[in-house]
């Protein structure tokens, strides 16, 4: 593989750390504030408003780059060639990623064959 795809790579873990630790530390501090129930602390609210911006962004970026990654990947006219177990691991990540940020609603919710599956199971709708 080429070096640019190598640092491309790179940069991608680099965002998702960054994801991880801004996820992380934006979750302990609504946690705490529940715990606490504190609803008034401006600097705590700044500062989990700021983390929820960056976390949002960093979450945008890795995706953008991940489908950049595939395309390279996927490209019907390139060779083919062996992907490295970083690429792997972050095709795998991107994987759950895609799965736990998909809308399940749409399709659990308002699809009838659910509907018909949880009458047939027994659950009552109200």
């Amino acid at each position: 593989m080429s070096r640019l795809f190598d640092s491309f790579i790179i940069f991608i873990f680099i965002i998702k750390i960054l994801f991880m630790i801004t996820a992380i530390w934006h979750l302990y501090l609504v946690k705490k504030d529940e715990k606490e129930g504190k609803e008034g602390n401006n600097a705590n609210l700044k500062l989990t408003t700021t983390l929820e911006y960056w976390k949002e962004r960093l979450e945008f970026i890795f995706i953008f780059c991940m489908s950049f990654v595939c395309m390279y990947l996927f490209n019907p006219f390139l060779k083919n060639f062996v992907i490295g177990k970083e690429t792997k691991l972050l095709l795998f990540i991107f994987g759950i990623i895609i799965l736990i940020n998909a809308n399940w609603n749409i399709f659990f919710e308002q699809a009838k064959w659910f509907s018909t599956f949880q009458n047939i199971i027994g659950k009552v709708n109200h």
